[in-house]
């Protein structure tokens, strides 16, 4: 005598029309998503845990929502300037090309590339000419790297705690 299959929903036995899904059995109308308990025998469904979803349900719990397009994120994530990103997404604010980090600057929430960062926002240092891009002195009404600010005459780089 063969076993009869029960509906993992309901534990009672299945008739001729059931889904296979999360391997487990189930009747069409006992196949639900764990959180709206909407049917999901006819639809995409996504799985979590064991437990499965409605699309909508899924996303709304689980996905983080891109910073720049508002939409959804499923595939490979950025996260970064405690944003969420799609990896096309990540992309300077000012010339839209694409972002690998950890190499970006961060103005105000924004992530930017190298060069539009150094253009739009960094100092120039007075002694060599060069946009700076970690510590600087401001002294004698000019922004110097560290190591160009130096003595006139021995042209030793003058340490700012030093009086």
């Amino acid at each position: 005598m063969q076993k009869k299959l029960m509906c993992a929903g309901c534990k009672r036995p299945l008739d001729k029309k059931y889904i296979k899904a999360l391997g487990k059995v189930w009747h069409l109308e006992h196949f639900k998503c764990a959180k709206c308990s909407k049917t999901l025998s006819t639809q995409t469904f996504f799985e979590r845990n064991g437990l499965a979803y409605c699309k909508n349900d899924y996303l709304n719990l689980f996905c983080h929502k891109c910073s720049k397009c508002d939409e959804y994120i499923t595939q490979e994530i950025v996260k970064a300037i405690g944003k969420f990103w799609h990896v096309s997404c990540f992309t300077c604010t000012t010339c839209n090309k694409p972002i690998q980090p950890p190499y970006f600057f961060e103005k105000e929430g924004k992530p930017y590339c190298n060069d539009d960062y150094a253009k739009n926002f960094a100092p120039i240092c007075k002694a060599c000419g060069q946009y700076i891009f970690e510590d600087y002195l401001k002294v004698l009404g000019g922004t110097w790297h560290t190591n160009c600010f130096t003595c006139k005459d021995c042209k030793q780089p003058i340490k700012k705690n030093i009086s």
